[in-house]
């Protein structure tokens, strides 16, 4: 695999270099400080995966994804920084970010992260052969295998969902929402309004159930840091500081857990089942 590696930082630059050749995961084919410099190598150096910042000084990674992404999508972005805000780390996914990676650095993370988006890329590579071998036209829209729904149902269930009333009508949302990309405040309150019940009681059941799956990631995270289901979700659906504080919850060092944000996680949700729409 062919790394390019980008942060302000010329120390975390040495670092994930150093990590990535002691790892064995692949060559750096360049590295930079500047994003703006950085933007046309990016783009024109044949690079397979860019590790980068999102807080740098006059472009910030998450516009930096989505400027590349207009005119090359074959590069993935792994997103490493100190970033929590639940805001910023939802752009950077809805511009195309792979997977986001808050420090400080864990190896056993790190590692994990950087494999999954390389065996993703292989296993894209080899859908490509095989649909050119039958002769399919590239860029050409394909027979859908699973439903909207079932892509929807499937990561309920990675979260150990499925069996929550509320699960029934968060799902209900996200195939509203789906075709529009997302929804804002304003639509979801319309939402629950037009769901025949009280919006408050369909409100709660929704997050008793988001809260479950806070919960359930939190012991995944707890057992094995470098569990799959973990690594893709955790910090996808749920904000740092919820999974935090759930984990301080399990461990008896809170008295309350994470409170997850409703919108947040409706929006990240149809984000997710969109972009495995395209890769399907």
């Amino acid at each position: 695999m062919r790394f390019y590696i980008l942060d302000d930082d010329i120390n975390t630059v040495q670092m994930l270099s150093n990590l990535i050749e002691d790892l064995d995961l692949g060559k750096v084919v360049r590295t930079a400080t500047d994003p703006q410099e950085a933007i046309h190598e990016i783009e024109t150096l044949g690079i397979d995966i860019c590790l980068l910042d999102y807080l740098m000084p006059k472009l910030d990674g998450s516009t930096l994804i989505k400027k590349v992404k207009e005119k090359n999508k074959s590069v993935d972005f792994i997103m490493i920084s100190q970033v929590s805000d639940q805001e910023m780390v939802s752009a950077s996914y809805l511009n195309g970010a792979e997977f986001f990676i808050h420090k400080p650095l864990n190896t056993i993370e790190f590692k994990k992260v950087v494999l999954h988006v390389m065996q993703k890329r292989q296993m894209n590579e080899k859908i490509n052969h095989i649909r050119q071998f039958l002769g399919e036209i590239p860029g050409e829209k394909q027979k859908v295998k699973t439903t909207t729904r079932q892509r929807f149902e499937r990561i309920f269930m990675d979260l150990g969902m499925m069996g929550e009333k509320g699960t029934y009508d968060l799902l209900n949302v996200c195939e509203s929402f789906n075709t529009a990309g997302g929804l804002s405040e304003r639509e979801l309150s319309q939402w629950l309004v037009a769901s025949g019940e009280r919006p408050k009681t369909v409100s709660q059941r929704m997050r008793r159930a988001i809260s479950k799956g806070l919960n359930n990631i939190a012991h995944l995270g707890l057992d094995d840091f470098g569990h799959e289901t973990f690594i893709n979700y955790a910090y996808k659906f749920f904000d740092p500081q919820s999974v935090r504080e759930e984990t301080a919850y399990i461990n008896g060092n809170r008295k309350s857990g994470g409170k997850p944000n409703l919108l947040h996680f409706l929006n990240c949700m149809i984000i997710e089942v969109q972009s495995q729409g395209k890769i399907g």
